[in-house]
């Protein structure tokens, strides 16, 4: 009802549906990495529970760094897919590195830890290119 195409009309629940979607890498990922947490070797049911209990903090996690993160690039007019990559990557190997508490850097840990650092860095590069996807849908960029 106004003088705008069709295509340039917002969707915002891209966004949303992004940030709804990215959280499932890293929840995954952590179920799978994680058989003290109750998964069963071959079990996918437990497997499946044990995401789906790991999926809220995945979310938080996601919500709260990617949404300041998403915001700076927008302000900046950075946001691209290398931005939600490298935003991503980061993000999640420094959450990596603050939970296992930096063992990473004592010099006899960094190999055991590197390990891990870099498939949480991969989750999040995962992450911050679905939520770049969701941007990228939405359109708000176009505004």
């Amino acid at each position: 009802m106004g003088d705008e195409a069709a295509g340039d009309d917002p969707r915002p629940l891209w966004l949303l549906a992004g940030f709804l979607a990215a959280p499932l890498a890293p929840a995954f990922v952590l179920a799978a990495r994680s058989p003290g947490l109750g998964v069963e070797s071959g079990d996918m049911a437990s497997w499946l529970a044990v995401a789906a209990l790991l999926y809220l903090p995945s979310f938080v996690a996601v919500a709260l760094v990617g949404g300041f993160a998403l915001a700076a690039a927008h302000r900046l007019k950075r946001v691209r897919w290398w931005s939600g990559l490298l935003a991503g990557s980061v993000a999640a190997a420094l959450l990596s590195c603050l939970f296992a508490g930096f063992r990473g850097l004592d010099a006899r840990w960094f190999i055991a830890d590197s390990t891990g650092t870099l498939v949480w860095a991969a989750c999040g590069a995962a992450a911050g290119l679905i939520v770049w996807l969701g941007w990228r849908l939405s359109g708000i960029e176009k505004r």
